[in-house]
């Protein structure tokens, strides 16, 4: 049976899920350490009270909102759906929307690679396009704002909010996308911190005496 610590995490992680949110937006939110979100998050430390109202605060909930009583398999969204992904790696199917998926599931920093020269209807603005003409543009996604990307996806690409001199909603066909680069969050479950090497004792310098005329 679960401890009710866990279900608090579950709890914790079903709002942070539905608000389309990561352990990097939280930190982002509440100014508490990303690290230190993030191993509370994932269960590898303890909570504090301060850090749990912090959290809920910015969540917009309250500790009487907890719905301690539900296992991690049967938390539901509002929507009734399962809060979980729901999709699964394919290696026959779309691989850009699979790498998407990935990216804002893990809610870990990513970025991509597009061809610049194809992205005349991508709503990105002109003078962007302009800077990167003649090569590939790299776009890079912080986790701290993945609920602000609002990704869409369709049959045949993905739509995002992106941020140059202002939102935009940008679209990319799946076929102007040729790379992409994961910043995976280490666990550091079983790491040790080692500590600084001490400073090496100053060695006393002899004493010269100097004769002068």
């Amino acid at each position: 049976m679960s401890s009710p610590s866990e279900q608090l995490l579950i709890w914790l992680r079903d709002i942070i899920t539905r608000k389309k949110m990561n352990s990097a937006g939280v930190a982002s939110m509440t100014g508490l350490d990303k690290g230190r979100v993030r191993k509370i998050l994932a269960g590898q430390e303890p909570m504090m009270v301060d850090e749990l109202l912090t959290i809920c605060s910015s969540l917009n909930v309250t500790p009487s909102d907890m719905g301690l009583g539900a296992e991690a398999d049967t938390v539901k969204a509002t929507n009734g759906e399962s809060s979980k992904p729901s999709w699964h790696l394919d290696p026959f199917g779309n691989h850009p929307r699979q790498l998407f998926e990935m990216g804002f599931a893990l809610g870990c920093d990513f970025l991509f690679l597009a061809k610049t020269d194809d992205l005349e209807d991508s709503q990105i603005p002109e003078k962007v396009r302009a800077q990167h003409a003649g090569r590939n543009m790299a776009i890079r996604l912080d986790a701290a704002y993945h609920q602000y990307n609002e990704p869409e996806y369709y049959d045949e690409g993905v739509q995002l909010t992106l941020s140059f001199d202002a939102l935009y909603r940008c679209r990319f066909s799946w076929d102007v996308i040729i790379q992409f680069v994961f910043f995976p969050e280490s666990a550091e479950t079983n790491l040790v911190p080692t500590p600084p090497p001490e400073d090496p004792e100053p060695e006393e310098k002899p004493t010269h005496l100097r004769l002068i005329k």
